[in-house]
């Protein structure tokens, strides 16, 4: 039936075109097929389930594909698209384990693969995890309409905020381990948030289910009509024995290093911000005034005129830090009163 509506449409050079629900019907009764009950549940299948027949593919130029969107009410619309709109997990990609928060009941009575994942994503709270935010389950399967699109739907939708009390729209698409995340779904979703949300910033998640166990997640966007990944990051849920008893034990010795560098200078600004004084070194010794011993043991330096040009290098040095921590402040004050003086911090 799809291949009789896409050639009664296809010419060679087309890259896109329309059809109507009824022309369906007219299908189903020119080929003598069985009466179909749902004829929505052809064109559901072809643009989330089923790949296009091989006829249609072989129509497909190098690097591209067809895909079925909605157009409105009972239209339908066949588009080419590049083949970049498929997003598949990345296999390199470092595993992070996450406590196993799933109910024993919960798992004894799942019903397939796809409910299985919105569960599980919802009980560890995975979605707070990955966007770094507060965020609750609003609704599940949530069928609607949007503009030019028709009806649509959601897997299911989230609401979140943030620290500065901003407020988020997360639809989330999940997808089994052989189902791919595609441009059709993605961009319905986004367009629903426009459209019902308009004062609410919308980050459309998809979730897939990867071998052993590990759940998939993606952060996703749409780039000059391409699907485009913001973030990607992968979970394995485990029992609690499992995991490691310190994170450091994870951290090679360059990471390591690197993060006890972090926390000094941010220690001593912070300390040189409230106070107007430079903290004290980590090992005891004074800043800027050599290693001969502690502090404590020598005598006070003589009073000295204190400008940049009589400063020790290691002053020196700490001043300008401390001009660039004072810089990045006034930067975060200033977005911060951006965010909360947005209505829902939309934008």
């Amino acid at each position: 039936m799809i291949e009789k509506v896409f050639f009664d449409h296809y010419a060679q050079g087309l890259t896109e075109f329309e059809f109507q629900r009824e022309e369906l019907e007219d299908a189903v009764a020119a080929l003598g097929v069985a009466r179909v009950k749902n004829l929505g549940d052809i064109t559901y299948s072809f643009r989330y389930r089923n790949p296009l027949p091989d006829s249609i593919l072989e129509t497909q130029p190098e690097g591209h594909e067809w895909i079925i969107e909605g157009a409105g009410k009972g239209l339908y619309r066949f588009k080419l698209v590049t083949t970049s709109s498929r997003i598949l997990p990345r296999e390199d990609l470092v595993v992070i384990d996450i406590p196993d928060a799933t109910p024993e009941l919960i798992r004894a009575y799942k019903l397939d693969d796809e409910q299985a994942l919105l569960a599980m994503v919802r009980y560890n709270r995975l979605i707070d995890t990955f966007l770094g935010l507060t965020a609750y389950s609003l609704q599940n399967h949530l069928r609607t309409t949007v503009k030019d699109l028709g009806q649509i739907e959601i897997d299911e939708l989230y609401i979140g905020i943030d620290k500065l009390g901003c407020h988020y729209v997360i639809p989330v698409q999940a997808k089994g381990e052989k189902d791919q995340i595609g441009i059709v779904q993605t961009t319905q979703d986004i367009r629903f948030a426009e459209q019902k949300f308009p004062g609410m910033r919308c980050r459309a998640i998809a979730a897939q289910f990867l071998d052993n166990d590990v759940v998939a997640l993606f952060e996703l966007t749409l780039q000059a009509s391409e699907i485009k990944v913001v973030e990607e990051r992968h979970y394995r849920l485990v029992p609690a024995e499992q995991l490691d008893s310190g994170s450091d034990q994870k951290l090679s010795p360059v990471a390591k290093s690197s993060a006890i560098g972090l926390r000094t200078p941010l220690l001593t600004a912070c300390l040189t911000i409230r106070t107007g004084r430079h903290a004290p070194h980590p090992r005891g010794h004074s800043q800027g005034r050599g290693r001969s011993g502690p502090a404590r043991h020598r005598k006070p330096a003589p009073h000295r005129p204190v400008g940049p040009r009589h400063l020790p290098a290691r002053a020196r040095h700490d001043e300008r830090r401390m001009d660039g921590v004072r810089r990045h402040l006034r930067r975060m004050d200033r977005d911060a009163h951006r965010y909360t003086h947005a209505p829902n911090c939309g934008g």
